[in-house]
């Protein structure tokens, strides 16, 4: 792990940025004969804004689209998935017992990399009929070495928002930071995540992430896949996690424990 705090704390130089000559402004004469030709110009480019615009956004609006969210109709939590429901949500209709305006989602697991290295984590998903909520996630990593052993603290903290959601699948995405800290210092850096969780039939549920941001001086992406059986508020899960900072990659298998709170 020595090598992903190199990676985290280690100096940009902005060297080149200096040496680099200023651009000189260059004016260019048009004659009427082209205003024409521009304005065509101009609506090219809008049009092809507007189908860029569109692409990017896509990851966002696919999804509500596909499972006809509206955002108008209220939604509502059971004590836990497939209790007297169709997945994971109940979507104006009746409420059976025991449903609520929020949940808590807390995991706890273990994954190896078959190399000496080891990760004990746990997460906290608390979601709010809302639409808003809180995904964060700490995770202690270890090696042992030859003489001793090497350990270290990761994690994020994200404020979420469901964007898409019907009773079996649900998606969000937020904004947060990322943090590493060991006995030496804590380093934090910006975070972007994205995940969808999918209940396609009972006790099955699939949950995927992805991360993006940085983490001190160095750039990180963090994706997971985990599949899981639910049984009454519990889920028994496994799954593949990577881990991917400057130019370190940790890497494992996953196998862990979930219960829902509410």
């Amino acid at each position: 792990m020595r090598s992903l705090r190199d990676d985290v704390r280690s100096k940009q130089s902005n060297d080149d940025d200096n040496d680099r000559p200023a651009k000189r402004k260059k004016k260019k004469e048009r004659s009427h004969d082209h205003q024409h030709a521009h304005d065509h110009d101009d609506d090219g480019l809008e049009i092809g804004s507007i189908v860029v615009t569109g692409i990017v956004t896509s990851p966002y609006w696919v999804p509500a689209v596909a499972l006809g969210d509206d955002y108008e109709l209220a939604a509502w939590f059971p004590a836990a998935p497939y209790d007297d429901v169709a997945g994971s949500l109940v979507i104006d209709s009746p409420l059976p017992e025991n449903t609520s305006d929020w949940i808590a989602r807390l995991r706890g697991e273990y994954s190896n990399d078959f190399d000496n290295l080891n990760r004990a984590g746990s997460s906290l998903l608390l979601e709010h009929s809302s639409r808003f909520g809180i995904d964060t996630s700490w995770d202690y990593r270890y090696q042992d070495l030859l003489v001793g052993h090497d350990d270290l603290w990761t994690g994020d903290f994200n404020i979420v928002y469901r964007f898409a959601q019907s009773e079996r699948v649900q998606f969000r995405s937020g904004l947060g930071f990322n943090w590493l800290s060991d006995e030496i210092d804590t380093d934090l850096g910006f975070n972007f995540t994205y995940g969808a969780d999918f209940f396609p039939a009972e006790p099955w549920v699939v949950s995927a992430v992805i991360d993006w941001g940085r983490l001190g001086n160095a750039s990180l992406f963090h994706g997971r896949v985990t599949v899981g059986v639910v049984l009454d508020r519990f889920e028994i899960y496994t799954g593949y996690d990577y881990y991917d900072v400057g130019g370190t990659q940790l890497e494992g298998f996953i196998a862990g424990v979930g219960v829902w709170l509410n």
